[in-house]
This record gives C-alpha cells, structure tokens and sequence, in this order.
C-alpha cells in the first residue's frame, strides 16, 4: 500500500459548510462514493478503475470532533489517512 506523503495530499476545509476536502495527487474529474448509507464520508474514483483519488467529508467536526491539544491539519490528516487505508479501492 502506498503511503500518503504531503506532496500528494492536499487537504481543503469549508469551515462554513464544515466539508473537509481530500486529494490524492493531481486533481480530476471522478465519480463519489458513498461509503454507509448514514456516514457522510464520500470515496472518490475514476472508472473503471476503482482505486480512490480523494475523500470528502460533511459534517467533519461533527463527525470527528478535534481535540484542543491537535492542531487541526494533523486531526483532518489522520481521520484521512485512516480512512484511506481502510479505502484504498473503492468496495465491490
């Protein structure tokens, strides 16, 4: 499994809309993902193939509510990486 290093991911945070925007490498068109029906987290792939080129989360604090002692690029990182390590396709 490849390693997320920060030149391939770009984070983007909406803090009005609380949306956290993950990229994996260079930005292009793809299709969204749904991973469970009842958890705002959006896997993003290019088909036909199923390998996930970004994530987006709604509700990000809500969902994931940050410690005060995280700095907050570190927190949305983490709860990235994490889910890309559990995605790295999108599921069949």
């Amino acid at each position: 499994m490849a390693v997320i290093t920060g030149a391939d991911l770009q984070l983007d945070y909406d803090a009005q809309g609380d949306v956290l925007y993950a990229t994996f490498g260079p930005l292009e068109p793809a299709v969204s993902f749904q991973i469970h029906e009842h958890v705002d987290v959006f896997l993003r792939y290019v088909p036909p193939n199923r390998r996930v080129v970004g994530i987006f989360i709604l509700d990000f604090l809500r969902n994931f509510p940050n410690r005060a002692d995280v700095e907050f690029r570190s927190h949305a990182r983490q709860v990235v990486t994490e889910f890309w390590q559990k995605y790295p396709k999108i599921p069949e």
